[in-house]
């Protein structure tokens, strides 16, 4: 059995945030079994590793129910109910729930780390904010590390809590090979990376590129990308802390266009306005990377307008047994 990378994180809802605390596991955490079948990569369950985990969660819910923290309190609820308890909650319920969450949880921890003896870490996310959006944007590191590293297409990376990352690595791999291919570079191009994360598909178009810059608006997945790329010792790359219409901004102020621009947004897409910036910005090639064919079909049908084409699409299951797929579609620009 492989060992993977997991985030164990309980979802919760809006007004719990990450029910939570989020679980982060060592590269040798075996949270599942992988077995190849066809070629294709599947994900099997490993009940006796798994059991123990969820024996572990069942904990956590039973301690934070129990005692009625307002940002746990109705995690099986609806979400209504959950947003309706959490605002008419006093602030002594709060101060009550804060004492008796620092009275649990060294047993919390302690059933987490026996439940899985490669835990590096629990870190409490959070999140009160009245979107589906699951992390907040205030971290506690219960216990342990706040971050985890991997390796990945022959990389090194490190990850703090915020940042995105692909959980099934093999797949990941095969996703961003072919992301690679399609870029279609020789050497000299320049290649911007929207949506980069910590810097994964950066550092891998930075192999075949003359520059890679990836932009992302969470700074701290900025840092980890630029600590991963120092950490690699690739020095073609530059990170911005920016969204796409501001690396547009920051590009045309430098004289540069992109060759190449890959996009690998979350489940909504991409905006019009990203759209526009990436006209506007005018590309060669654009890759997008997609995690929703809704949301893809959407995008390239107004990236059309602007004069972008497909020319080659492929799928990767990076999610087996559930109907979610990962895109990877390769669009031209139309020339007269």
């Amino acid at each position: 059995m492989k060992a993977q990378v997991k985030k164990i994180a309980t979802r919760g809802t809006a007004a719990c945030a990450l029910a939570s605390a989020m679980a982060f596991a060592a590269p040798t955490l075996a949270f599942a079994a992988e077995k190849e079948t066809a070629g294709i990569s599947a994900i099997l369950p490993a009940m006796d590793e798994f059991i123990p985990m969820l024996v572990a969660f069942l904990i956590l819910l039973a301690i934070l129910a129990k005692f009625g923290w307002p940002m746990f309190n109705g995690i099986l609820e609806k979400r209504e109910t959950t947003i309706r308890e959490a605002l008419e909650k006093s602030e002594q319920a709060r101060i009550e729930a804060e004492r008796v969450l620092a009275e649990y949880q060294d047993k919390l921890i302690e059933a987490l780390r026996a439940a899985e003896p490669g835990l590096v870490g629990v870190v409490l996310s959070v999140n009160q904010a009245k979107t589906n959006v699951i992390l907040g944007k205030e971290y506690h590191t219960l216990w342990g590390q706040d971050f985890l590293e991997d390796t990945l297409c022959d990389l090194n990376f490190r990850l703090s809590v915020p940042s995105f990352y692909q959980v099934n690595r093999d797949q990941a791999e095969v996703l961003y090979g072919r992301a690679l291919d399609f870029a279609q570079l020789t050497g000299t191009e320049t290649v911007l990376d929207l949506y980069c994360g910590i810097g994964t598909i950066t550092l891998v178009l930075a192999r075949r590129a003359g520059k890679a810059i990836g932009a992302e608006v969470i700074p701290a997945a900025i840092e980890d990308a630029k600590a991963n790329a120092a950490r690699n010792g690739v020095t073609n790359t530059e990170f911005l802390c920016a969204d796409a219409g501001e690396a547009a901004q920051e590009l045309a102020r430098r004289g540069l266009r992109p060759d190449v621009i890959c996009v690998d947004p979350p489940r909504k897409g991409i905006s019009p306005e990203v759209v526009d910036a990436i006209a506007q910005m005018s590309p060669t090639r654009l890759v997008y990377v997609s995690c929703d064919p809704a949301t893809l079909a959407r995008d390239v049908a107004r990236l059309r307008e602007k004069g972008y084409h497909v020319q080659q699409a492929e799928a990767a299951d990076l999610f087996p047994r559930t109907g979610h797929v990962e895109t990877i579609v390769l669009l031209q620009r139309e020339t007269l």
